[in-house]
């Protein structure tokens, strides 16, 4: 998960994905929220649309992983 909380012209978003990209399974950027911002707790009724996307898809990232096969 890449936080875009803050924007420089000194950080390189496109290279900063890459770096992870070559060494994870899948990076989710996740937009900058001024809810999120608070730093308090997080009501997910107020995020924006795109933040609360953002972390569903993290949310399917990491359930991919997960070995579904019943053990019996």
């Amino acid at each position: 998960m890449l936080s875009c909380d803050r924007r420089s012209a000194e950080v390189d978003a496109a290279r900063i994905r890459e770096h992870f990209a070559q060494r994870v399974r899948g990076v989710v950027e996740v937009p900058h929220d001024p809810h999120l911002a608070t730093g308090g707790r997080i009501d997910p009724a107020r995020l924006r649309p795109a933040t609360a996307d953002a972390f569903l898809e993290l949310g399917a990232l990491v359930a991919d992983a997960f070995d579904v096969r019943r053990r019996d």
